[in-house]
């Protein structure tokens, strides 16, 4: 159309013909661009909570958005570029927020679990410390009760005893466990 109109003695009828062809691929394109943007808008984002399907549309438009800027004046009229690139940029600033929160949302119920595990098995070993001292401990008293039961049975007289048996007995010395000897049962 250019080339034509540089000509001398242009043809009305032609110069509206390739005015009538150039809007026509104009709006093709527009009717594209506005085709992306709708299939690619998500209502209430706010509730959404597929970050796959947010990113996605994400990149749609972004993809978009560029392809908007190479092609922005060729097709596109400086108001009508303005008009779709907010919107566009709108829905981006929208979907990248949403899925900061998501991700945000998700750290902080991971730390939370996390937490909450630490502070299970924090307790289970209490739990088990508490189980385990005790243990020990009544080893010993018991070590310490048959000590002093075997002093008891050293002063045991036999001669009533009819056996066979000599009157003198052997006296047991006691010994202690370990603190970290675990019995089982």
């Amino acid at each position: 159309m250019t080339d034509y109109l540089k000509n001398n003695e242009p043809v009305e009828k032609i110069k509206e013909e390739y005015q009538s062809d150039l809007e026509q691929m104009k709006s093709y394109f527009v009717t594209y661009y506005e085709k992306v943007i709708s299939d690619n808008t998500l209502n209430e984002v706010e509730k959404i909570t597929d970050k796959t399907k947010l990113k996605a549309c994400k990149d749609k438009l972004t993809t978009l958005l560029d392809k908007l800027n190479s092609e922005k004046d060729a097709v596109l009229s400086s108001e009508k570029f303005e008009e779709l690139k907010t919107k566009i940029q709108d829905l981006i600033d929208k979907y990248s927020a949403r899925i900061d929160a998501i991700e945000q949302a998700e750290k902080e119920a991971k730390d939370k679990l996390e937490q909450e595990a630490q502070t299970i098995i924090d307790e289970d070993k209490e739990k088990m410390e508490e189980v385990i001292e005790p243990e020990n401990n009544s080893y010993t008293e018991e070590s310490n009760t048959a000590a002093e039961s075997t002093d008891t049975d050293s002063n045991y007289d036999s001669s009533d005893d009819d056996s066979d048996t000599p009157n003198d007995l052997v006296s047991i010395t006691p010994f202690e466990l370990p603190d970290d000897y675990i019995y089982t049962y």
